[in-house]
């Protein structure tokens, strides 16, 4: 409090708020930032906040995601490579060989995560083999492999294996000599299909406690978290920034050694629109920004046309981050917002929610009880609904779709096909559809 004025109590202030309203409600001076957290007009600060950052100053990494055959995906590693990236995130099926994808790729100096559709212990394997080939020693490298067989069973409505083959697999992850990061929670999925920021957070604990239960203990330091930011600035900085305090805590009650999360974050697509791909790009910039001032440690931008982009365009992407990293400066970037009250608040508000949320699961017999009864789908589904509401309501705008419709673009319907190929539950996806079939 600055020394020269004296200090007003809360009263004083609201008497003066309500001779402005002239009889107007103060309600309307409340904003709505996303639903269950209003903020305030203003800051008592009588009432005390949080000062302290959340995470400490780090290097944040640039990933590239790369999928298709071999050849392709050594072509366009080394060509996201060659615009900068220096995370690498791989699509692979179990008859890919690692030798060929990386051909030419100095693993040594990039961290490379491995997204493998079935048992990933041979492709584990085929990691071990890579880096002996080139003198390589496994255990220092920095690379992660991605089995969460909770996201996979969500996101195809199937378990990816028997509950004894699922522990095994983890169990084998768990001690594998070739990964840094051994222990994948994916809630992206859960994000692109319309779950609010509190319930992601939730189901990101309740994965991580369903792996503790496996492994008898708290490997912190093994974890890697994968999660994606819609376009919502100011609460999706604050998501990440709630998900680092809850995982400390979580640590705490697991009385373990403390290891930060390590968060690869993407850019969601859910309110993006099919009919202005380069208002997408104007969101996936703000979606990379808060990704990086919510603690990220990587962050991956997705395709701003949500189909294959035009040659020229191919990559905005990568160049995006760039700018954010290098003209913006936050090359290095720490908590910047800590102690910013709207931040702060939203950041508690948020980690609350989601912390009584992930009790909720456990007091249901955990994450895999939840998911067998169908109880995960239907709370995902009410809130992505009420979400929809919002949007068909005008509550939600999506720029370029709902508000200033860019329908002279020349954007077809094997745009709004290729999206719901790639399983998108866009808000917007309807009323283009209108727009397009109206021309």
């Amino acid at each position: 409090m600055d020394p020269h004025f004296d200090p007003a109590p809360t009263e004083a202030w609201w008497k003066a708020i309500d001779r402005e309203l002239k009889g107007n409600p103060r309600s309307g001076l409340f904003v709505d930032l996303t639903p269950g957290a209003q903020s305030p007009p203003f800051h008592d600060w009588s009432t005390p906040r949080p000062t302290e950052p959340l995470f400490a100053e780090r290097y944040w990494g640039v990933t590239a995601e790369v999928g298709g055959t071999e050849a392709q995906m050594n072509t366009e590693l080394l060509d996201a490579l060659n615009r900068g990236a220096d995370h690498l995130l791989l699509d692979l099926w179990p008859h890919h060989r690692l030798e060929t994808v990386l051909e030419g790729v100095q693993i040594e100096l990039l961290r490379t995560e491995f997204i493998v559709e079935g048992d990933p212990r041979p492709m584990a394997q085929q990691w071990i083999e890579l880096c002996a080939q080139r003198g390589l020693d496994p255990t220092s490298m920095r690379a992660g492999i991605n089995f969460d067989p909770w996201e996979i069973h969500y996101r195809t409505g199937r378990p990816a294996m028997e509950d004894a083959e699922n522990r095994a697999v983890i169990v084998a992850l768990s001690q594998h000599p070739g990964f840094d990061r051994r222990l994948a929670v994916n809630t992206a999925i859960y994000a692109e299909r319309g779950a609010g920021p509190a319930l992601q957070l939730a189901i990101a604990l309740a994965t991580a406690q369903e792996i503790v239960r496996v492994l008898g203990d708290c490997p912190a330091h093994q974890f890697w978290f994968g999660m994606a930011n819609g376009p919502d600035f100011l609460v999706e900085t604050a998501k990440l920034r709630a998900f680092r305090a809850l995982w400390a805590h979580f640590i705490r009650e697991h009385q373990t050694s403390f290891a930060p999360a390590h968060l690869l974050c993407e850019t969601a697509r859910r309110g993006w629109s099919a009919l202005d791909p380069h208002g997408n790009l104007i969101r996936a910039t703000t979606q990379g920004l808060s990704a990086v001032l919510g603690g990220a440690d990587e962050v991956l931008m997705r395709n701003h046309w949500l189909s294959q982009a035009p040659a020229p365009e191919r990559h905005l992407d990568v160049q995006l981050l760039h700018l954010i990293r290098y003209e913006a400066q936050f090359n290095h970037c720490g908590d910047v917002l800590a102690g910013a009250y709207t931040v702060e608040y939203l950041t508690e508000t948020l980690a609350g929610k989601a912390w009584e949320r992930f009790l909720d699961i456990e007091r249901r017999g955990g994450l895999g009880q939840v998911l067998q009864q169908g109880l995960l789908s239907d709370w995902i589904r009410t809130e992505a609904t009420e979400e929809q509401l919002r949007f068909e309501q005008g509550q939600r705008p999506v720029i370029g779709s709902s508000v200033y419709p860019h329908i002279e673009n020349g954007i077809d319907l094997e745009v709004l096909g290729q999206a719901d190929r790639l399983g998108l539950q866009r808000l917007a996806a309807a009323i283009e559809r209108q727009y397009l079939e109206a021309r």
